[in-house]
C-alpha cells in the first residue's frame, strides 16, 4: 500500500510541476495585460481558452512565416513575440475570443503587424475575414436567422429586384446564371437574410457604383486591382450583416468594440498569410503539449515579458522621416484608433452611439470614411469632447 501511495505522490508531483505550454502562457499574459488594461477583470471559459489557444497557433504560425520572408538585410526587427505589441494585442484578443471567432477556421481570424515607428514593435492587427463577420453578427440578430445568400451579379446573368410593398409580403429576388462560362464584367451583387418569420427576410443591392465608392475611399486600391472580386465580395458580406436588427440582450462590449474597428477596407487578403495548421495538426489541439508547428518545428523564441519601449531617435532634417516610414493603412488605422480612444475616454459605452453625431451624410460607420474625413472628424470628437466636460 505504502509503494502504490508512494507511486501515486509522485504521479501528482509531476503533474504539479508541469511546465505551462506556450498556448497556456500566451492565455495567461492575455488576461493579465487585460486586467491591468480595464477596470474589471476577464475569466475565460474553457471554451474560450480553446478559442485563446487555437488563436495563439494562428498568431505564431503567422509570426514564422513572415520573419521567413523577411528580407536579411532589413531594417525591421525580427517578428517575434518579443518584438509584439502585447497590451494592444490582448486587448484585442480578448474581444475576439468573446465573441467565438476561431482563428483555425478559415476566414475568422488573419494576424497582420504594422511597425510602429514609435515603440519599435509591431502592432498586430487581428484582421477578422468575412466569414468572421458573418458569424459573429449573426449571432446577435433579435430574429432567428436561417440562411443568408451572398452573389456577385454579373453583366450576363439575369437578376430581378422584388421589393416589399403593399401587394408583395417579402423582399424577394429571381436570379439567374445563364451563361456560366461566359457571364461577364461585375455589375453589383446582393445580399439576401432569410429569416424564420420570412415577412421579415431583407434583400441587399449594391451596384458596382458603391464598389467603386469603398474602392477608392479606401486607403490603398493594390488589393482591389489585385484581388477585384474577393474585396467586392467581402464589402457584399459587410454592407449585408449591417442590416441585421441587433437584439440588445445579445450585444456585448466586445461586439461593439469589435463593430467600431471593422474596416470595409481591410481583407483578409491584405498580405500573403501562412497556411492553415494541417488536419492532423488541428485534431490534436487540447493543448496539453508544447505547440509544434510548421510541420513539426517546436514553437522557438516566444517570449511573453513586456520589453522596454525603444526610444524614438529623431534622425529627420525635415520631418518626414517617420511619414516615410509609415504606410497609408498604418495612418488609417491610427488616427481611426485615436477617435474611438477618445470617444470611449469622454462618453464610455455611450460613444458606439454618439459616434454617429459626427458622421457626415450617408455614412454609416467611421469605417466608412476616407482619412482626411477622419482627420476631421477626430478633431470636432476632441472638441466636442472638451465642451461637454
Amino acid at each position: 500500500m505504502s509503494d502504490q501511495k508512494n507511486n501515486n505522490d509522485q504521479k501528482e508531483t509531476a503533474v504539479e510541476k508541469r511546465d505551462p505550454t506556450y498556448s497556456e502562457r500566451f492565455v495567461s499574459e492575455v488576461k493579465h495585460q487585460f486586467n491591468g488594461a480595464v477596470a474589471h477583470s476577464v475569466e475565460f471559459t474553457d471554451r474560450e481558452k480553446q478559442l485563446a489557444s487555437r488563436l495563439f497557433i494562428k498568431i505564431d504560425t503567422a509570426l514564422k512565416e513572415f520573419e521567413s520572408d523577411r528580407h536579411p538585410k532589413s531594417d525591421k526587427p525580427e517578428y517575434t513575440w518579443k518584438n509584439i505589441n502585447m497590451h494592444q494585442l490582448a486587448i484585442d484578443a480578448v474581444h475576439r475570443v468573446r465573441l467565438g471567432l476561431d482563428a483555425l477556421i478559415d476566414n475568422h481570424i488573419h494576424p497582420v503587424p504594422y511597425l510602429n515607428s514609435k515603440t519599435g514593435k509591431y502592432d498586430l492587427n487581428l484582421t477578422i475575414g468575412y466569414k468572421g463577420e458573418d458569424y459573429y453578427r449573426r449571432q446577435v440578430s433579435l430574429h432567428k436567422i436561417k440562411h443568408i445568400t451572398y452573389e456577385l451579379v454579373h453583366e450576363n446573368d439575369d437578376f430581378v429586384q422584388i421589393k416589399k410593398d403593399k401587394d408583395t409580403e417579402k423582399d424577394d429576388y429571381e436570379f439567374k446564371i445563364t451563361e456560366p462560362f461566359n457571364r461577364g464584367d461585375v455589375v453589383g451583387g446582393f445580399g439576401y437574410i432569410e429569416y424564420e418569420d420570412d415577412y421579415k427576410n431583407t434583400l441587399v443591392v449594391v451596384p458596382e457604383s458603391d464598389f467603386i465608392k469603398s474602392k477608392n475611399a479606401a486607403p490603398s486600391n493594390k488589393f482591389w486591382d489585385k484581388w477585384p472580386l474577393r474585396m467586392r465580395y467581402k464589402t457584399l458580406v459587410h454592407r449585408t450583416t449591417s442590416k441585421i436588427i441587433e437584439d440588445p440582450e445579445k450585444v456585448n462590449d466586445s461586439y461593439h468594440y469589435v463593430k467600431a474597428q471593422s474596416s470595409p477596407y481591410k481583407d483578409e487578403m491584405e498580405v500573403q498569410l501562412p497556411e492553415q495548421p494541417t488536419a492532423d495538426q488541428r485534431k490534436n489541439l487540447d493543448f496539453n503539449d508544447n505547440a509544434q508547428l510548421n510541420g513539426g518545428q517546436q514553437a522557438k523564441d516566444v517570449d511573453f515579458e513586456e520589453q522596454p519601449e525603444v526610444e524614438q531617435q529623431d534622425n529627420s532634417t525635415n520631418g518626414t522621416q517617420e511619414s516615410d516610414q509609415s504606410t497609408d493603412q498604418e495612418e488609417y488605422d491610427r488616427v481611426l484608433a485615436n477617435i474611438n480612444n477618445a470617444g470611449k475616454e469622454y462618453w464610455g459605452t455611450k460613444w458606439f452611439k454618439k459616434s454617429k453625431d459626427f458622421l457626415p451624410e450617408g455614412a454609416e460607420y467611421l469605417t466608412d470614411l476616407d482619412i482626411d474625413q477622419l482627420r476631421e472628424v477626430k478633431e470636432k470628437v476632441e472638441e466636442k469632447a472638451k465642451a461637454e466636460v
